[in-house]
């Protein structure tokens, strides 16, 4: 502490000597500024922070050391302090870019963002020369999202559907998306994303509520697979194989492909009908071959085919990969059963029918 106080000390001496060095103020300020670097290289930002602060006690209206300070202050995480300090300059200082600059990125870091937005829009060059200042009001405008906003530049509210995509709120992102101009290029991928979380965090009022899912114009995987998700919720079983079966038919590399191809595989074992269910589950299986609830579902197409031993061997590699598997049990004791009453063939084909992939 008293080395520390003792080099403040030096400080203010060696500060006093240049401000009396130097006869003009351009000469007093750039000696202040290269010794507070000079600290800082050797980093001690405090030390270098006081230099600055000292030179502002011998010349507040000075622009340029504010502009410094108040920089090493943002960038120390002391973001009211920079503020007040860029706010407190006097009224008739100069300001320049480079001030407005670090008075945008102060407000937008304090959360203030309906003044600094005003700044930002104002002089796009602050946005050209650091994009990173439109990236933290978006950002901060996704924290607040019922903020009223002019109107963004296109490119911006981009950024803040898919900031407020990543928050989770997921209508306001709906709200923001549809105010995009309609040639903008990305916005049938971004609806898309925005479906998707939107399925992914169970969100149907969504996606029974937004007319584009349920447009007939520019169907998209996400769009049929919301509509799947409604179907289901309504118990609308044809509508949903419908769907099922154009997904399907269109989207053969589909990250969601084996999950709409289990749901319609089990479909048509419920419905009897074995040839369908038998292609679906050789394709399932394929897709995942461990996904033991598709190599059970096989088992029940080749058994309803009259292939009891093929179904056998299936139920029996169900049980080598996951012992505890309910279903596969269930089978194979029936079967067991069946096979002592001697009724190999009819024994279990009601329940087959009634299981609709059984987990564990």
């Amino acid at each position: 502490m008293r080395s520390q106080l003792g080099r403040l000390c030096l400080l203010v001496l060696a500060l006093a000597w240049v401000l009396v060095a130097c006869t003009t103020a351009d000469e007093r300020r750039q000696r202040t500024i290269e010794l507070a670097e000079q600290l800082l290289t050797q980093g001690d930002r405090a030390t270098a922070a006081a230099t600055l602060e000292s030179f502002l006690r011998y010349d507040p209206r000075d622009l340029v050391v504010t502009v410094r300070l108040s920089r090493l202050e943002l960038d120390g995480g002391n973001v009211a302090r920079a503020l007040s300090r860029l706010e407190a300059l006097p009224a008739d200082a100069p300001r320049d870019a480079k001030y407005f600059e670090v008075l945008t990125r102060a407000q937008i870091l304090a959360g203030r963002v309906e003044q600094a937005l005003p700044l930002l829009l104002a002089r796009p060059e602050l946005a050209d020369g650091d994009p990173t200042l439109v990236d933290t009001l978006v950002a901060r405008t996704a924290q607040l999202p019922h903020l009223t906003l002019p109107e963004l530049p296109a490119p911006w509210r981009t950024r803040r559907v898919k900031k407020l995509i990543r928050a989770g709120r997921l209508h306001v992102a709906l709200a923001q998306w549809r105010l995009l101009p309609e040639d903008q290029g990305d916005k049938g991928e971004l609806l898309e994303h925005l479906i998707q979380a939107a399925l992914a965090k169970g969100e149907t009022d969504l996606l029974r509520r937004a007319e584009e899912v349920h447009t007939e114009e520019s169907v998209t995987p996400w769009k049929l697979l919301a509509r799947h998700r409604l179907f289901l919720e309504r118990g609308a079983e044809g509508e949903a194989a419908a769907v099922e079966r154009l997904f399907l038919q269109r989207y053969s590399g589909h990250p969601e492909r084996f999950d709409v191809l289990m749901s319609l595989l089990q479909r048509e074992n419920r419905r009897g009908r074995a040839d369908q269910a038998l292609r679906l589950a050789e394709e399932a299986v394929s897709l995942r071959p461990s996904a033991v609830d598709a190599m059970v579902e096989r088992a029940l197409a080749l058994r309803s085919l009259g292939r009891k031993d093929a179904a056998r061997a299936q139920l029996e590699l169900v049980l080598a990969l996951d012992p505890d598997h309910r279903a596969a049990r269930l089978l194979l004791r029936r079967d067991d059963e069946a096979r002592r009453n001697g009724e190999p063939g009819t024994a279990i084909g009601k329940l087959e029918l009634k299981l609709e992939a059984s987990g564990p």
